[in-house]
């Protein structure tokens, strides 16, 4: 195995994926609400000249009041010297007004961060990092499952550049809280899907970004075994192949660990998975020939099971890496599940 000499800061994608699936623990999965948002608007810095935009995809569970917790990808957009992106996990209380028609919230939380920044020779690194993240949400639900939502997200590192975002999004109910629900059993219909996701196998197909600073693109393609091993749990192994015909050219098996959710009639499958990934590379900055070598894995997912044995997959793949070559895979298939 090749070690490579990089930063204590930056040398660990063992570490990112702990810390991902320790904040797998704390999903709320006996919620009585969620709902799923997405988010845009602008961010400034106080650090950096200029704003930028900035969007969010956010699921909200909403636990026994006033409680709520939130699972989100945050983009910080991007400013001079930093393009900024990552994961957040935020605790909210929340006080419902006007019979639930509108509802003020106060998060926070921890965001593991992953920014592309420029060298003084004009290169650039890619940047590990936690921070915290407050926030502060107002929302509308109308009549339907539609909501507005309004939110405010401040990010402060340690050792990178602070952030303030005001976003205004559309959202979405999920399900209802079981009060809302109608008290007569439902017309007769299809049999139910399984609680469980059982054996899936996806082949799933897209573009390869470099996270650089020209962003450069290539082919990605994955095929995919998926488990359920619980209500909320999944196992998945991955041969995955990454092209873009210059820094980057690798192949290897990831093996993930996955939280995943389903909605309307659980048919929409939403989840999040982390975990190793080992490669070969053959475009190693180490020098000529194929090199084995490792990266963390972090993985949103959305999935849609169109028929019986058939589901529609949509895969954005982080790939968190030791030397400067982090990248997104942005991949969509179809998979077959054989066992349920």
């Amino acid at each position: 195995m090749v070690s490579l000499p990089v930063p204590a800061s930056r040398k660990s994608p063992v570490r990112l994926c702990r810390a991902v699936l320790l904040l797998f623990l704390l999903l709320p999965h006996n919620s009585v609400a969620a709902d799923a948002t997405f988010l845009a608007g602008v961010t400034e810095s106080s650090e950096a000249t200029g704003n930028t935009y900035s969007w969010q995809i956010d699921v909200r569970y909403n636990l026994q009041r006033p409680f709520a917790f939130s699972a989100s990808w945050i983009n910080e957009g991007h400013f001079p010297g930093h393009h900024r992106d990552g994961l957040a996990a935020q605790l909210w209380g929340r006080t419902p007004l006007l019979g639930d028609r509108f509802s003020f919230a106060f998060g926070a939380g921890v965001y593991q961060y992953f920014d592309t920044q420029e060298t003084p020779d004009g290169e650039h690194v890619n940047e590990h990092g936690i921070a915290p993240v407050f926030s502060a949400s107002a929302s509308y639900y109308t009549e339907t499952p539609w909501f507005f939502r309004l939110s405010v997200n401040h990010i402060h590192p340690a050792r990178d550049i602070d952030t303030t975002a005001l976003l205004l999004g559309l959202g979405y109910r999920l399900f209802e809280e079981a009060e809302k629900r109608p008290l007569e059993p439902p017309p007769a219909a299809p049999a139910p899907v399984p609680d469980k996701t059982g054996t899936e196998m996806t082949l799933l197909l897209g573009a390869l970004v470099h996270n650089s600073l020209e962003d450069e693109k290539g082919f990605a393609g994955e095929l995919e075994l998926r488990r359920g091993i619980a209500r909320h749990f999944d196992f998945t192994l991955s041969l995955i192949d990454e092209d873009n015909r210059e820094e980057i050219r690798r192949a290897g098996l990831a093996c993930q660990v996955w939280v995943v959710d389903a909605f309307l009639d659980r048919r929409l499958v939403l989840g999040i998975g982390a975990g190793p990934y080992p490669f070969l590379d053959r475009e190693s900055p180490m020098g000529e020939g194929t090199q084995l070598d490792f990266a963390g894995l972090v993985t949103l997912t959305a999935g849609y099971r169109f028929a019986d044995h058939w589901i529609a997959r949509f895969h954005w793949n982080r790939v968190a890496t030791r030397d400067d070559r982090d990248a997104d895979m942005f991949l969509l298939g179809v998979g077959y599940r054989w066992n349920r």
